[in-house]
């Protein structure tokens, strides 16, 4: 009996804490959209409280062993919810990418597992931990990184990889002056699990502000705010993916289910009237429709091009909110090639079924129709193209070189961009190089007869799914001043760089 008293007592101790935890759940005291829109676990230390969610998450970990409260749990925002489960179960599916940390894709058969990230253990109620690498200040990364890379590509100059593993992310240099607060805060609103946060405790030393003539008035945490009405700065996305062009854009909003592969949006001319096209999946939110209606209006986009499996997360989600919208998928990732098991795929509205060989590359227009490039592609100002390799069915989207819309800026857009997906990048790992993720791919053999084909395309600029857009107009532009100074450099840098991918492929033949 008195066993049983303290047992019972025990247990009735637990459930008390248990019980606290969830009235902590569903405590809301705090609209936390106010910091960031569709961010809410990247600002719990600007209040130096623990987020909600935590609580949330705790009690959804622990109460349904104990209590029928899963139904009073399932009232809470779902958007909370389901920030949650991406933020602690990445599962070996999102780590097996390019940019990310371990394995091959062999191995995504392989059940989801707490041991796949530091962060990922489902029965923790522990707020993320700052990575010590970190440069003191208020801006930094914490463990639940997974290592996509996004925030160095929106702000080279503030996030680096982490030196002695390459393992995660890292503030490398606090942000001071004004170019380094905007890209910074795109970094902030495009990471896919919301491991970028700020602090205010931590805020950086007022005299380099000062010595810093550029640097914006006002603390650096409140700068870095996303929702304009704290500091009175325009929404991170849409953003230009480079200079040298006035009509493709980040769209940021960066998927976790895709492994945070970067969305682009842009226009292609159909009747003199702009058509735009989203290629890849942004995250499905209010903010993220807000910074694609921004550039097409409540109509949306017209296509959507889904260059692989991979990075399809949300696509019925866009397919809902914009009905005429056009998927285009390639059916060399169906079947057995279709690893997340979506068989909603198999209903896009444009299904490609025609193959590259290892010699020559099949050509589409926006229908779906196969083309001739030679003798049709001049024609169109944007063509498909089918890049097997990294898995069957990979897609390349090629626009062409064309005038500005509006005209007024003639050297805009003078310069062709190829959206390749996973097929080529350029990956900051080892220093820096250009990269067809092999030991992430289905065919490196296949793959490295396809890239060379690539540079027969006219193109200038590339904005894949993972690693960063490689740019060569700046590097032209950049090896031309030095020509005039007498130094001697390679201008043909696409040929150098593809030849350094192609021998990395075939150490994996």
């Amino acid at each position: 009996m008195m066993r049983s008293l303290i047992l019972n007592g025990r247990m009735n101790g637990f459930l008390f804490l248990v019980t606290g935890c969830l009235i902590l759940c569903l405590h809301d005291g705090i609209d936390w959209s106010d910091f960031a829109p569709d961010r809410s676990a990247q600002i719990s230390e600007w209040t130096h409280r623990p987020s909600p969610i935590y609580y949330h998450f705790a009690a959804e970990a622990f109460v349904p062993f104990f209590f029928n409260f899963h139904s009073i749990v399932e009232r809470r925002n779902n958007a909370c919810q389901q920030r949650i489960l991406t933020a602690t179960t990445t599962g070996n599916r999102d780590i097996l990418r390019p940019e990310g940390s371990i394995a091959t894709r062999n191995a995504r058969s392989c059940p989801p597992t707490s041991c796949c990230t530091s962060s990922s253990s489902f029965l923790t109620a522990n707020a993320p931990r700052r990575f010590t690498e970190n440069a003191y200040g208020p801006l930094y990364v914490n463990d639940r990184c997974i290592n996509c890379a996004a925030c160095s590509m929106f702000a080279p100059s503030v996030f680096s990889r982490e030196s002695k593993t390459e393992g995660h992310h890292i503030v490398s240099k606090q942000p001071v002056t004004e170019k380094e607060i905007e890209e910074s805060r795109a970094a902030l609103a495009a990471c896919p699990v919301a491991a970028i946060r700020v602090d205010k405790k931590q805020e950086e030393h007022a005299a380099s502000a000062e010595e810093n003539s550029s640097a914006p008035s006002g603390s650096v945490a409140s700068q870095l705010a996303i929702n304009p009405k704290f500091n009175g700065r325009p929404l991170p996305f849409p953003k230009l993916i480079s200079p040298n062009l006035s009509d493709v854009f980040f769209v940021g909003h960066h998927n976790s289910k895709s492994f945070g592969a970067a969305p682009y949006l842009l226009s292609s001319l159909s009747n003199t009237e702009p058509t735009w096209i989203m290629v890849d999946t942004p995250r499905y939110s209010e903010s993220a429709v807000r910074a694609v209606e921004s550039l097409t209006g409540s109509i949306g986009p017209s296509y959507l091009v889904l260059t692989h499996v991979d990075d399809t997360a949300d696509h019925n989600s866009w397919k809902d909110k914009y009905p005429n919208l056009k998927r285009i998928f390639h059916a060399g990732d169906l079947g057995t090639h279709n690893w997340i098991g979506d068989e909603t795929l198999e209903d896009v509205e444009i299904l490609l079924t025609a193959r590259s060989s290892d010699r020559s590359l099949q050509y589409f227009d926006l229908k779906g129709n196969p083309i001739d490039n030679e003798t049709d592609g001049s024609n169109h100002d944007v063509v498909l193209v089918h890049t097997p390799g990294h898995s069957p069915g990979s897609i390349a989207l090629l626009k062409r070189a064309s005038p500005s819309i509006n005209g007024s800026e003639s050297t805009k857009n003078a310069h062709g961009v190829l959206f390749s997906g996973d097929t080529y990048s350029y990956t900051t790992r080892e220093g820096g190089h250009m990269s067809g993720f092999p030991l992430y791919g289905n065919d490196a053999r296949l793959q490295s007869k396809i890239l060379p084909l690539l540079l027969d395309l006219d193109w200038n600029i590339l904005a894949p799914g993972h690693g960063h857009v490689r740019d060569y107009t700046l590097i032209q532009e950049s090896q031309q001043q030095q020509q005039l100074q007498g130094t001697k450099v390679f201008i043909d840098s696409r040929e150098k760089e593809m030849e350094a991918a192609i021998e990395e492929l075939s150490r994996y033949l």
